[in-house]
């Protein structure tokens, strides 16, 4: 639950509590490989953009949505070794991205731009909000974006920021005004550390995890591009953490931070995180922008939203998907691949408010609720029906919570975790249990049935824990006919063994309705075209 209680006289004693970690971190950054120059109409295509636009033509794609691009100092090929190290901002002259009104925070009147501008940014932004990005900048004025070095540095130069991300991070902690962090913001972090010797990266994702819970900053960090997750920010709580969709980037389970968490939420189709992160930040302004200042604006609510959305489809990403009851999330792929078109329809199909006795009753099998506070041991009821002759498919349902920092200042000034233990059941008519997602470590939970025939069914959010919590719940699912056309010998799929029950059915009957390919009430040679289509995908 979002707090809103400070006490007085407190802000620069918890600063100054932080200023020995945050000074630290500078030489900590690591640098995300080059990526590719722009998003590429196939991965337009694959994480569902490209539909959305044809099917949304009047859509804004992000126009006026506060965001962040947070960027380690990144010399450009060429450069002598050393000299220009101070490079972290997107070119705001370039031509993908010129009607962007873009603010290059705490640029000293000392810096040179052209001694600050860094290619590995400049590609970031393309994939963000450029003309060829996610957030397309449709030359109407696209996102307000604010440029930050994500770090200061240890020698200063004259180009040297005065002000960087992660020293604002730190100002704004316990700070009742947060003035630089607004509601409805994106912040995009495609950068990593190396190593965190003095562990100070957990203070930090406390201060991080807190930031974001207060204001709803929905916040997209990379993870790196192979081996175990890094120290920070992938493991923070509330974050949306993404790797890639070949599964080649750096994953696992969280140790430090809360163990035994997995780190990815989500993954894309880029070839590094240094182009993931920011495609996922474009989804996500996207969905800023068109959920128009209502709850569907919450982190909680975007991060639902864009998890419930990914797809797990072999041609997606590269390994096979699963969970378990107790881990939520597939330890590489997170919840799949990103498909921002069926997370744009979950936002769209709109909000349902469950039921603490009375199961509220789900319109569609699109949606989305922001529980504001379900009281401890309390309890949620969204009901839904596949009808006779019908069968739903791909039902996928995120809930979605913020872990909550607690400040103590006696007997001395100290950080602590508040982290609520919510669950997330599948029932059917009889009230029997068909899945359930019930970790006791995470702030997500995950349901995911590829197939459920018809009936009527429950979804229950559970508060299992002695206090309130708000939360973001979003479902998605196609309902189709329970005749699967072409799987003539009625195995579920369709394939080359199903040739031969065809070829009897149409020399000798009787009637087959998975065998009417074509549909026209009979099983005839008119089918024979219908079913080698279908059978070749």
């Amino acid at each position: 639950m979002k707090h809103s209680s400070y006490v007085s006289g407190v802000l620069l004693t918890s600063q100054r509590w932080l200023a020995t970690a945050f000074t630290l971190l500078t030489a900590l950054l690591l640098l995300a490989q080059p990526a590719a120059a722009q998003l590429s109409a196939t991965d337009s295509a694959d994480i569902g953009l490209t539909q959305l636009r044809a099917e949304n033509p009047g859509l804004t794609e992000g126009v006026g949505v506060k965001a962040q691009i947070v960027e380690a100092y990144n010399p450009n090929s060429g450069d002598p070794p050393g000299i220009l190290s101070d490079r972290y901002v997107p070119n705001p002259n370039d031509s993908q991205l010129s009607s962007n009104a873009i603010n290059i925070v705490g640029m000293p009147a000392t810096a040179v731009l052209s001694e600050i501008l860094s290619n590995h940014a400049l590609t970031s932004a393309r994939h963000f909000y450029g003309s060829s990005g996610v957030a397309r900048d449709l030359g109407m004025g696209g996102l307000a974006i604010d440029a930050y070095a994500a770090s200061g540095q240890q020698t200063p130069t004259d180009n040297t920021p005065t002000v960087s991300w992660q020293n604002t991070l730190v100002s704004n902690f316990n700070n009742p005004n947060l003035s630089e962090f607004d509601r409805s913001t994106v912040s995009s972090h495609s950068y990593v550390f190396t190593s965190d010797p003095a562990n100070q990266l957990p203070t930090l994702m406390m201060v991080l995890d807190d930031i974001i819970n207060e204001t709803d900053t929905t916040t997209v960090v990379g993870t790196s591009n192979s081996g175990s997750i890094p120290p920070g920010w992938t493991p923070a709580y509330n974050v949306i953490a993404v790797g890639l969709s070949s599964g080649g980037h750096g994953r696992g389970l969280t140790t430090t931070y809360g163990s035994g968490r997995v780190a990815i939420d989500v993954v894309a189709p880029e070839p590094t995180s240094s182009s993931a992160t920011p495609v996922v930040a474009g989804a996500v302004a996207i969905l800023q922008d068109a959920a128009d200042g209502s709850d569907a604006s919450t982190s909680e609510v975007i991060r639902a939203t864009i998890l419930a959305g990914a797809t797990k489809d072999a041609g997606d990403i590269a390994g096979t998907w699963s969970r378990t009851n107790t881990q939520p999330l597939d330890s590489t792929y997170g919840a799949g691949e990103l498909n921002i078109l069926n997370s744009y329809n979950i936002q769209q199909a709109g909000e349902f408010d469950g039921a603490a006795v009375t199961p509220v009753s789900l319109l569609g099998f699109n949606g989305w609720d922001y529980e504001d506070n379900l009281e401890r041991n309390g309890q949620r009821l969204y009901e839904f029906e596949v009808t006779a002759g019908n069968r739903l498919e791909d039902f996928s349902v995120v809930l979605a919570w913020n872990q909550n920092i607690v400040v103590s200042f006696f007997p001395s000034f100290s950080l602590g975790e508040r982290l609520a233990n919510l669950s997330l059941e599948l029932l059917d008519s009889s009230g029997t249990v068909v899945d359930s997602s019930v970790s006791d470590v995470d702030n997500v939970e995950h349901v995911f049935q590829q197939t459920l025939e018809a009936g009527t069914y429950q979804l229950r959010v559970s508060n299992d824990n002695g206090f309130a919590s708000d939360y973001g719940l979003a479902w998605r699912g196609n309902q189709v006919s329970a005749v699967l056309l072409g799987d003539v010998d009625q195995d579920g799929v369709v394939n080359f063994l199903d040739i031969a029950s065809f070829i009897a059915i149409l020399t000798n009957g009787p009637y087959l309705a998975e065998a009417d390919c074509n549909e026209d009430g009979v099983v005839d040679f008119l089918d024979i075209a219908s079913f080698i289509a279908i059978l070749n995908g």
